[in-house]
């Protein structure tokens, strides 16, 4: 091809037609790419919360912190910074389900061309490239992950920044790299930034005479150890530069990011995980190994979605098919390799299988942080396998032979491979395709056998393009069309999200200008699981939420007061609320539940019926600001029952020792013994004058004591008081084991107290972040002139 861009408008072209061809029902929009079956994560956790954001956006701006979560948590580094979202936000919440696919299409074509950019600079060989890049853009990862959104987002991440790399080492511009440090610095850059490590090391192994230094004379192998030394020691500076440049332009994101993480039960001890993987067994089931060997040829020959047979689920499990064409050719790279460059690949690959044989090594990569293959391994042991396959893609280009017997060998590995892994799980959901995938590897043999002589020629190339382009339409056609979606019917129902909740909550707050969470016994998802996450979607604030990061006050203020137990990691994530414990909620301002006729009422009155359910109003609820006048240790309120501790905790503070005595001193120690109906008699109520997800004013008399309001505790919170013509920024302390709490030590009449949030540390990273994209901008435009892409 004589044209500059023809293997780029190839490569596009046939992964139009396949995606045309895959998702043809998404595209004309029969299905919406909302799943039913294992991947409700989509419909459960992540489309409510792209509703939310989109509508947050046009009604308040910025995402910062939000009360639709849980009681309320800091929601600004949730994927605002992620561009792919902003095309979904734009759509509306109306039409935003509509837009998915075809948001997902765009990344994998963009992905694609980056990986055939990035290909194309490492090996200068254009057949290699877009052989690599159909393998990796049609990867299990990328197809099955990317039916989960943000596994998607993560491939897109890793290829642009090997790509960035590859441009700033082999062509000294280091732009794009500040962007891709950008994109990549999250809560998974750990598990990226190990693996750049891993292939910058690799990168400087086998560095040839067409990078960036010239060949030493002396040296008829390669770079002499002196030049890669001096490689490395130069190539250290600009690296290191314009990866701080990137870091400061996310920096607004990263307090809030980092607080997120460690304050997420995750990380604490009674939560982490990590006591339980080093309790593990030091060798893997013969069902792990053989789901390995069975998902490296194929995604479903286990099983698909909530199907799968296999070790671990669906999504957890490896997820490391990228074509059996592409598996064939890895060990021709070895034969054509000189020893040193044989060597680097040979332990490129070596790491990554013994991180697949034993648990300890892969749980080590993920810090002990979860037992699965999602992330990290399933992205990264394909992508360093394709190398082999590009470099002897490479090398056939380059007049080299195929080595027939090797050849042979390795298909024949591979059938007693997958014979001997069906054995290990003991049955095959679809043996039509099991034997495909055997057709596939003995037919690649007989057209590599028929080619070996003419690998010379282009069209050898383009009929082997062809064939990787076939098996990837059709592992693919069933992994997407066998799944569970969601239909365009159902969307337009009134079931699932817009069901008769949304005129509930319009009932609510066209009656009740007050503050209000509601309580929904009954699940509005469409998938099989239960949502908590309905009122992200539904537009109201409640109680639960399912998240990888719930906010951690939330989370221990239902520890010790015994609503989940101690030490359930799961349990942290998916938050059920309070519907258990009815006096719970009335310290957080419960006031509506929504349900059908077998609500326990416990005294509710009904207020309205909408469809078939009903709405009921809770006699007694506690408002959302108030002021507690008597305190409860907290050593002595962890020692009482749970029915106990509801009863005390609407009556009473309650303070930990450390920062309690100086309260003490002008607050009445509860002692009232416990009885029936424990809702206190008087309130000290503050009136809510202004109210919005970042600013909250309340006002009223303030007989002194500790303020409350049943927003858990976070440090960007802010207080101001004001006293008649006295105003001072207040102290705000950690109480009832997770809420916000505010002293008032002096008596006035008419109070009023402003909370203001502001996400930690966003003001002066917005200067930083201001400076850094200003340079960043200088700099493209200083380099303008040079082919930046």
């Amino acid at each position: 091809m004589k044209n500059r861009y023809a293997f780029d408008i190839l490569l596009l072209v046939l992964l139009g037609f396949i995606c045309l061809i895959v998702f043809f029902d998404f595209i004309r929009l029969e299905k919406i790419y909302l799943f039913k079956d294992i991947g409700s994560d989509t419909i459960n956790a992540v489309y409510p919360h792209l509703i939310h954001v989109s509508e947050y956006l046009r009604t308040e701006g910025i995402p910062r912190w939000s009360f639709a979560q849980g009681l309320g948590q800091n929601i600004t580094n949730s994927g605002i910074d992620n561009p792919f979202n902003w095309l979904l936000y734009v759509l509306g919440k109306d039409r935003l389900a509509y837009g998915i696919i075809f948001v997902e299409i765009i990344k994998i074509l963009i992905t694609a061309w980056l990986c055939y950019r990035w290909l194309l600079v490492l090996f200068k060989n254009h057949f290699a490239a877009l052989f690599g890049a159909l393998a990796f853009s049609l990867s299990a990862y990328m197809i099955i992950g990317g039916s989960w959104y943000v596994h998607s987002w993560l491939c897109f991440k890793v290829i642009l920044l090997l790509w960035a790399f590859e441009k700033g080492y082999r062509k000294q511009i280091w732009l794009w790299w500040s962007l891709a440090v950008f994109w990549s610095f999250d809560v998974n850059f750990i598990f990226i930034g190990q693996f750049f490590l891993l292939y910058l090391l690799f990168r400087l192994t086998v560095q040839d005479d067409e990078y960036s230094l010239k060949k030493h004379p002396s040296d008829n192998k390669g770079f002499s150890f002196n030049q890669r030394t001096n490689t490395f020691f130069g190539l250290l500076k600009p690296l290191f530069a314009y990866s701080i440049l990137g870091v400061l332009m996310k920096a607004p994101l990263i307090g809030s990011m980092y607080y997120r993480i460690w304050d997420s039960p995750r990380l604490q001890e009674e939560f982490s995980a990590t006591k339980q993987l080093f309790d593990a067994p030091f060798i893997e089931s013969a069902m792990h190994y053989a789901t390995v060997v069975l998902r490296t040829l194929g995604n479903d020959l286990i099983g698909n979605g909530s199907n799968f047979l296999g070790w671990k689920n669906y999504l957890e499990a490896p997820l490391f098919y990228f074509g059996i064409v592409s598996l064939l050719l890895i060990p021709q790279a070895f034969v054509f390799m000189q020893k040193r460059e044989r060597i680097a690949f040979g332990l490129l690959i070596l790491f990554w299988i013994l991180v697949i044989t034993f648990p300890y090594l892969r749980y080590a990569y993920y810090w002990f942080s979860g037992d699965y293959y999602k992330i990290a391994v399933s992205v990264f042991f394909p992508l360093s396998c394709l190398l082999c396959t590009s470099r002897a893609i490479a090398a056939f280009q380059q007049n080299r032979k195929i080595h027939v017997p090797i050849l042979i060998i390795t298909a024949v590995i591979l059938i007693l491979s997958a014979c001997f892994a069906q054995l290990g799980v003991q049955e095959i959901v679809d043996t039509y395709f099991f034997q495909s995938i055997v057709f596939i590897i003995i037919g690649t043999c007989v057209l590599l056998i028929l080619h070996k002589n003419k690998f010379q020629h282009k069209w050898s190339f383009y009929s082997l393009i062809l064939l990787l382009s076939f098996e990837l339409l059709i592992v693919n056609y069933q992994t997407v069309n066998n799944r569970h979606a969601v239909t365009r019917a159902e969307l337009q129902q009134r079931i699932g999200y817009n069901d008769y909740t949304l005129e509930a909550v319009e009932f609510i707050k066209t009656n009740d200008r007050d503050f209000f969470r509601l309580s929904k016994r009954y699940s509005s998802s469409l998938s099989k699981n239960r949502s908590l996450n309905d009122g992200k979607a539904q537009g109201f604030f409640g109680t639960s939420s399912y998240s990888s990061f719930n906010q951690g006050h939330y989370v221990n203020f239902l520890t010790k007061m015994g609503v989940i137990n101690e030490g359930e990691e799961s349990q942290s994530r998916w938050i059920l609320g309070l519907h258990q414990r009815p006096d719970l909620e009335k310290l957080v301002g419960l006031k509506y539940v929504f349900g059908d006729a077998s609500i326990k009422k416990n005294g509710m009155i009904g207020v309205g019926l909408f469809g078939d359910k009903t709405l009921f109003k809770k006699p007694e609820s506690m408002p959302l600001g108030f002021i507690y006048t008597k305190f409860f240790p907290q050593e002595s309120f962890l020692r009482l029952n749970n029915e106990q501790k509801d009863c005390a905790i609407l009556n009473a503070v309650v303070i930990p020792e450390e920062i309690g005595k100086d309260k003490r001193s002008y607050m009445e120690r509860f002692t009232q013994p416990m009885s029936d109906n424990c809702f206190p008699a008087d309130i000290n109520k503050m009136q809510l004058e202004y109210f919005s997800n970042n600013k909250l004013l309340f006002s009223g008399n303030n007989p002194g004591g500790i303020f409350f309001t049943s927003i858990p505790y976070d440090i960007g919170w802010q207080a101001m008081v004001t006293c008649g013509e006295q105003q001072e920024k207040a102290s705000i302390i950690n109480v009832n084991f997770g809420f916000i709490g505010i002293p008032l030590a002096n008596t006035c009449n008419e109070t009023k107290i402003m909370l203001q949030y502001h996400p930690p540390y966003a003001r002066i990273g917005l200067i930083i972040a201001l400076f850094a994209w200003s340079t960043l901008a200088f700099l493209f435009y200083r380099n303008r002139k040079k082919k930046l892409i």
